[in-house]
């Protein structure tokens, strides 16, 4: 995390919770997490007080914060990465407020997804289309669904998708797999389809895709 001028005393705040340089033990990982947490309920308070354009910056700066110090400290119980994703749904909530552009919004998520070396997004799009308001799913629906026609262009068709990253099968059952949408599994291969080999079942992505026709 590049050192940035501190005009903002949150600003001096988080980086000395982050305290990159030093490594963090799996002993101490849960006191680290809690100040990391600390500081993100600093930021809370400011869209709570209209303040979310601001809170926005410095939940990016928190957000890229982890991804630094993630080589740097022993995560083995999965403490940073759980406050990753609760942190990644507030920096959502406040862009939202702020009234950002909603597809600046997508692009934004779609970025942290794609340039994840860590795996502190992995699955979090179960949980963000929750996060997001109605125009801002459907515009992540769309991004997701663009990806997937893109992917399967490129595949054979009596192929199976195999798994890439991120990996658009998986996405594609969390976000269109919610409850509310049905979505067979059948025993067997149904010939002449895609096969998505993804979350204990086999899906025919003509089932996918008529349910993505219908929202």
């Amino acid at each position: 995390m590049r050192k940035r001028k501190k005009s903002d005393p949150l600003v001096s705040a988080l980086e000395s919770a982050i305290d990159l340089g030093e490594f963090v033990s799996y002993n101490r990982s849960w006191d680290f997490v809690r100040d990391l947490e600390d500081v993100k309920h600093k930021i809370d308070a400011l869209v709570k007080d209209a303040q979310a354009e601001r809170a926005v910056s410095l939940y990016k700066l928190l957000l890229s914060g982890c991804y630094e110090k993630a080589d740097e400290i022993d995560d083995s119980g999965g403490n940073l990465g759980r406050f990753f994703e609760d942190l990644f749904y507030a920096w959502i909530n406040a862009r939202q407020k702020a009234k950002y552009d909603p597809a600046e919004t997508v692009r934004n998520i779609l970025r942290w997804m794609d340039n994840d070396e860590y795996g502190f997004c992995y699955n979090i799009e179960r949980n963000v289309v929750k996060a997001l308001n109605k125009k801002s799913v459907n515009l992540f629906e769309a991004a997701i669904n663009s990806r997937f026609e893109k992917a399967i262009a490129t595949v054979d068709k009596k192929q199976s998708l195999k798994r890439g990253k991120p990996n658009i099968t998986n996405m594609l059952w969390n976000i269109f797999g919610r409850p509310g949408n049905i979505i067979e599994n059948p025993a067997g291969i149904s010939c002449g389809s895609i096969l998505l080999k993804e979350c204990g079942g086999i899906i025919p992505v003509n089932t996918v895709l008529s349910l993505i026709s219908k929202k």
